[in-house]
């Protein structure tokens, strides 16, 4: 009978003592490193979305030019209005950002104006930060003498 007690197969508390701390440490590493993991994949979508924004801008203004017909954008909380003639039609579009809050010289009822020429109709800058984290932020700047439009790297 003492052998059998012997050869039984089980674990001792210390074996489960130590895969309990490892699992917990496990646990704690994924959960904290988790957030930053999430800042980073938010800052990457947040980056692109500014992209884009840069380029509907650069693009509006290239078709102003092409259409000779001015374009006009509005920055609003729920993206990016876009407005513009062509063929006596008037179009207007909506294109939404899910990460920006836009602020600065162009939000709101200050729309920006892309002339025909390449010029704008003032200068000022744009500013988008992210909605979730509000120490991501990036500035498109439009300059008025020549139309130049530039973000910040």
């Amino acid at each position: 009978m003492i052998n059998q007690l012997k050869s039984e197969n089980g674990y001792s508390i210390y074996e489960l003592l130590v895969v309990l701390v490892i699992l917990t440490g496990a646990v704690v590493f994924l959960t904290a490193g988790s957030s930053g993991l999430q800042k980073g994949m938010e800052k990457r979508v947040f980056n692109q979305e500014c992209e884009d924004v840069y380029y509907l801008i650069l693009e509006s203004q290239n078709q102003a030019m092409m259409d000779n017909a001015p374009r006009k954008l509005s920055f609003l909380s729920s993206g990016v209005y876009l407005v513009f003639t062509k063929d006596r039609i008037v179009h207007s579009q909506l294109i939404k950002t899910d990460h920006i809050n836009f602020s600065g010289n162009f939000f709101g009822a200050q729309s920006l104006t892309l002339y025909a020429a390449g010029t704008v109709s003032k200068g000022g800058k744009i500013i988008m930060t992210n909605r979730k984290y509000s120490d991501l932020t990036r500035e498109i700047t439009i300059q008025v003498a020549n139309g130049r439009i530039y973000i910040n790297e």
